[in-house]
């Protein structure tokens, strides 16, 4: 999948990020990569943030290697944010259509479950959307939806129907001012990971498993033919 060694997702611009390609950044064991801008918009004045407006860090537990910040509320899994100024008055509109791959890449670990955060902020009748797809494997457009933040400061937690080692997403962030105002700095998503063992692992297990009911089994019938003895 990747050609070339990923460096870790230190801090940048969407723009860069999309330079990196299938190649992509590490943030510890997990790869993110094939990121793209799909589509923004603005109405009513508002300008579209375009991906060299948009910055991109890696979230990550303290000491976590191209993380660039512990995430709130998640602060055990690994993740990307997305920041920009995403701010509207009465009358305009700003959308973002954001997509990317996260993988564990060497089959030692599966991604078991997915987050979203999100900082916004509304008055009046003013709405923020994070409308997020998630798909097993590389697949673009993913049209699986699973999970939806809106309006408030929060986060929504899904867990995928089963395991994968890789993940696509993609996001639709909405800000809509209606007759008020509505703005939204910050959306990151954040995965956690289940560690699976090995198949060289998982043979030495057996192994000792098989050598630990051998030497039970000879103890038995040692002390059984002790026993017939006396």
């Amino acid at each position: 999948m990747f050609t070339l060694t990923a460096t870790p997702c230190t801090g940048g611009t969407l723009a860069g990020y999309i330079a990196l390609g299938s190649t992509g950044c590490t943030i510890g064991n997990d790869t993110f990569f094939n990121f793209e801008l799909v589509a923004d918009s603005g109405t009513g004045g508002a300008t579209p943030i375009s991906a060299s407006s948009i910055d991109v860090e890696g979230y990550g537990p303290a000491g976590t290697s191209g993380a660039s910040a512990v995430a709130p509320y998640l602060s055990n899994d690994i993740g990307i944010d997305f920041g920009a100024a995403w701010a509207t008055t009465a009358g305009q509109s700003l959308e973002d259509d954001v997509a990317f791959d996260v993988s564990v890449g060497n089959g030692a670990a599966e991604i078991t479950d997915a987050g979203i955060i999100q900082e916004s902020s509304v008055t009046g009748n003013g709405s923020v959307t994070v409308a997020e797809e998630g798909c097993s494997g590389v697949v673009f457009p993913c049209t699986q939806q699973w999970g939806v933040a809106t309006n408030d400061t929060g986060f929504v937690a899904d867990t995928i129907f089963s395991a994968t080692g890789t993940l696509s997403v993609e996001k639709d962030i909405a800000v809509v001012a209606g007759t008020g105002t509505a703005s939204v700095t910050s959306v990151a998503d954040l995965f956690s990971t289940t560690e699976v063992p090995e198949p060289r692992a998982l043979s030495l297990l057996l192994a000792l498993g098989l050598a630990a009911g051998l030497i039970l089994r000879n103890y038995f019938v040692i002390r059984s033919r002790k026993s017939l003895a006396s």
